[in-house]
């Protein structure tokens, strides 16, 4: 697998420590490559890591042609792509590259621009488009993941993974004097540091974290405020810190490139983003056993409990930052105690290796031919029976083969999508169901008496009809769970035509079922004994 990431040489978000820390873990044993459009940091500082990077200059037009240039001969598998910037330019490419493109979600680009208006019309509007063009997207937290799925965007090609930490770098070394003193801030005994490092955008809501600051210090003397950063609302906080009158106790730092002896020195951490996917604020603050205050949004609650791993605010809640301020500030058992807590659950499960491991099985399932899975039965029709079997089958399925993007025949598509993670189209939407089936792997009819005329014979001819559409588009297909009958004689004439001709494998859920099957001449399929897809269900006999 070979893979080739695209990302602005620009970019000094948490894109760039993302792709950075990523490449940086997969080159240990595998092969990726950085492609950078335009100078910049990035494509330094990778270097410095050892990443392969290449740079392309010149206009978009220019950086387009040598983009597909550079991809084509490379013997690239797939495209990664983090950005606004790198997602239009894969987009626009993906027609003639002939592999799939992938992009990371790293923010709602929705609020990518905030308050900047022409910038959201143009740039955002295009981001949006690009997006759509994707094979598939990588959304950083599952809170994320959720978002774009709520925005028609389909379940089975919507990953996530989360920010890795690597728990076990070196430590930064430079005592918390020095650092406060390069950076001209008095260093006072038993002053308590509270900070973060973030892009100074509207969407950090920085100016509630100056709000609640300044509440709490006037309670509590010791409080000092540490801002690392750089961006475009610099000024308008500098200016509202002397507003609140705590300029002398606010510190703006400038951009760290390396944040390591910021967190090393902090009492506190604070997240006050009106939206995050998963932020890397907090785990490197979780290195350091710092403890967190935090908005609860995007993948944040994911990695924080409340009053566990540190405390959770509502996005804009001033006072309640305040207060938790205040506490930890008063507490320091409470601050060690988060913060312990903090860095263990970060370090057991969102590491850099894990986070590598994650990116590997969505590339394997992204290239993975036909992984579609197509289920049908009698969803979404509020019968607990046929949807404990759904639930069964999609648990057995997604152990027996994860990389399977499923989409469910449903009655009800929206609360079946939502309820069980799953693509899902209205049972009777034929063009779309036809579309779905020639891109899959296998058409599964899952469990209970579908191929029966006793109460209507619309539905038997419904489901013979699908199984020989399933067929005809070059699925494999598996009756699970089934039972047969009642079926009045010509009703069985047309079962085993059907069934001889186009069903694979049928695993029968009672002994009567498979009995009836022999007597009838079904003998074409293989034929299972199995159990009633409502109490369990085992699908190590669907097609691989």
């Amino acid at each position: 697998m070979k893979t080739v990431h695209l990302i602005s040489g620009g970019d000094a978000g948490g894109a760039r420590t993302h792709v950075l820390r990523l490449l940086g873990e997969l080159n240990k044993t595998g092969q990726a490559q950085l492609l950078c459009l335009g100078g910049g940091v990035l494509p330094d500082d990778a270097r410095e890591r050892g990443i392969p990077c290449e740079t392309l200059t010149g206009g978009f037009f220019a950086q387009l042609r040598a983009a597909k240039q550079y991809i084509r001969s490379g013997g690239f598998n797939l495209v990664r792509c983090h950005g606004s910037r790198a997602n239009l330019t894969a987009a626009l490419l993906r027609p003639s590259l002939g592999v799939p493109v992938v992009s990371t979600v790293h923010s709602d680009h929705r609020l990518d621009y905030l308050h900047r208006p022409a910038a959201r019309l143009v740039y955002g509007t295009l981001n949006a488009l690009a997006l759509r063009k994707m094979d598939a997207l990588v959304c950083v937290s599952g809170a994320m993941r959720e978002k774009y799925a709520a925005r028609n965007f389909r379940r089975g090609r919507l990953f996530s993974v989360y920010n890795g930490a690597d728990m076990d770098a070196p430590r930064s070394k430079m005592r918390r004097e020095d650092f406060l003193a390069a950076h001209g801030i008095p260093a006072v005994p038993g002053d308590i540091l509270a900070g973060t490092a973030a892009r100074f955008d509207a969407v950090k809501d920085l100016s509630t974290m100056l709000r609640g600051f300044a509440a709490a210090a006037k309670e509590e003397p010791q409080l000092r405020l540490l801002l690392a950063g750089a961006g475009a609302e610099e000024e308008m906080l500098r200016a509202l810190a002397k507003e609140l009158g705590v300029s002398d106790r606010v510190h703006f730092t400038g951009w760290l490139d390396d944040t390591e002896a910021l967190y090393a020195s902090l009492d506190i951490c604070l997240l006050t983003s009106l939206s995050e996917t998963f932020p890397y604020a907090l785990t490197d603050a979780a290195k350091y056993r710092v403890p967190v205050i935090a908005t609860a949004v995007g993948g944040v609650p994911e990695l924080v409990e409340n009053g566990v791993h540190g405390l959770l605010i509502a996005p804009g809640d001033t006072a309640a930052l305040a207060s938790d301020i205040l506490t930890l500030s008063r507490d320091p058992a409470l601050r060690e105690k988060l913060g312990t807590a903090l860095r263990d659950r970060t370090a057991k499960e969102f590491s850099l290796s894990a986070m590598a491991l994650r990116e590997k099985e969505i590339c394997r399932a992204v290239l993975s031919p036909r992984r579609e899975l197509v289920i049908a039965g009698a969803y979404g029709c509020c019968n607990r029976g046929d949807e404990l079997m759904l639930e069964n089958l999609l648990r057995d399925g997604r152990a027996a083969a994860p990389e399977c993007a499923v989409t469910v025949l449903s009655h009800r598509p929206k609360e079946t999508a939502r309820r069980f993670d799953v693509d899902s189209l209205y049972y009777l939407n034929v063009p779309a169901i036809r579309r779905r089936m020639k891109s899959a792997r296998a058409l599964v009819f899952g469990g209970g008496n579908l191929l029966q005329d006793a109460t209507s014979r619309r539905s038997l001819v419904y489901y013979l009809v699908l199984l020989r559409k399933g067929k005809q588009s070059g699925c494999r297909t598996l009756l699970h769970g089934a039972g047969l009958g009642p079926l009045s004689p010509r009703g069985w004439a047309k079962c085993t035509a059907a069934l001889n001709e186009c069903a694979d494998t049928i695993v029968f859920r009672e002994r009567e079922s498979l009995a009836s099957a022999r007597k009838h001449g079904i003998n074409a399929p293989e034929l299972i004994l199995g159990a009633d897809g409502a109490a369990e269900t085992s699908v190590s006999a669907a097609p691989r």
